[in-house]
């Protein structure tokens, strides 16, 4: 029978090999493997979940705290503020004034400076 085995079960007979026995035994911790495996990337895939809850959780925190102290407060403006808003836009006024001024001037300027080169032009002629 060389190597092969015979068990009888309930008036059955079974026959196997050396071969059979060293294929079953790598079934079944190639199974004891998958299972470790997947078991260590379950609990692994696990623990990030949690620190991203963590991390998360510390994020809405300081969100919170900037929503508290810093975010809602940003448009708020002081006095010290106020001032320097308005000496600034008090300042722009009266660029603003003074340029409108120099708008006619200017204009008259230019005419000055066209006639002038019209007089020069016909001297030349």
């Amino acid at each position: 029978m060389n190597g092969d085995h015979v068990v009888n079960l309930n008036g059955h007979k079974f026959k196997f090999s050396a071969r059979d026995i060293v294929y079953g035994v790598c079934l079944f911790l190639s199974i004891v493997g998958i299972y470790f495996s997947s078991t260590n990337r379950i609990d692994r895939n696990g623990r990030s979940i949690e620190e991203n809850d963590k991390r998360d959780d510390a994020q809405d925190a300081k969100i919170a705290s900037m929503d508290t102290n810093g975010t809602h407060r940003s448009h708020e403006i002081d006095t010290s503020q106020q001032q320097t808003l308005d000496y600034h836009a008090k300042q722009l006024d009266q660029l603003n004034n003074r340029f409108s001024e120099f708008g006619p001037k200017l204009d008259k300027l230019d005419q000055n400076v066209l006639w002038l080169m019209g007089k020069q032009l016909e001297g030349r002629k």
